[in-house]
């Protein structure tokens, strides 16, 4: 998963002022992505709903604890977000006068940016935009509450809120465990 971590420090930051939003490009449309090991599903569909814009987003809760030996996997990940989250955080910081008017110190930063690693009740978990797809939703709709996927994810960026800035990671696609158990057994060669 780390092979492509040298392409974060290719990451440009574009405030799209009026949608309220940071986008985080490896090129003109691209994000950077990445796929992600077996975590755990929390809750299939959590809808995010918007009353001043009349807007609802459909996101997908992923815990981040270890299971099924995957130690290595799930630190290469945790690696990979912190990664994305401190070059957000000093891009940021580079703008901040630009894009906000102020200037964030290191604890200002801290305040502002929010981690998109959560904690509660002795569990890590992460909160996943998904895609704007029927196709995609539908799949995730069938999802059952403590089945393990694996996930291609992108980071969109930061969505800007009134207090604080939050990281937006988006789903593109995801395998359940069946799935990656049946590719794995087809291609064990492409797996060591």
């Amino acid at each position: 998963m780390l092979e492509n971590i040298s392409e974060l420090s290719n990451l440009h930051f574009d405030f799209e002022y009026k949608k309220r939003f940071i986008h985080a490009y490896l090129n003109e449309t691209n994000y950077f992505t990445f796929n992600t090991p077996l975590l755990k599903v929390l809750k299939p569909i959590h809808v995010s709903f918007n009353k001043k814009k009349n807007l609802s987003k459909n996101y997908i809760i992923l815990e981040l604890n270890e299971n099924q030996n995957m130690h290595q996997e799930l630190d290469d990940m945790a690696i990979m977000v912190n990664k994305i989250h401190e070059i957000s955080q000093v891009n940021i910081q580079k703008n901040s006068i630009k894009w906000f008017n102020t200037e964030f110190d290191e604890i200002g930063l801290d305040m502002k940016v929010k981690r998109p690693i959560d904690n509660q009740k002795e569990k890590n978990f992460i909160k996943i935009l998904i895609n704007n797809d029927d196709e995609l939703l539908q799949k995730v709709e069938q999802l059952q509450k403590d089945c393990y996927i694996s996930c291609k994810l992108g980071y969109k960026g930061l969505k800007v809120n009134s207090d604080h800035l939050m990281e937006e990671y988006v789903l593109y696609h995801f395998m359940d465990e069946e799935e990656l158990n049946e590719i794995n057994n087809i291609y064990p060669e492409q797996n060591n």
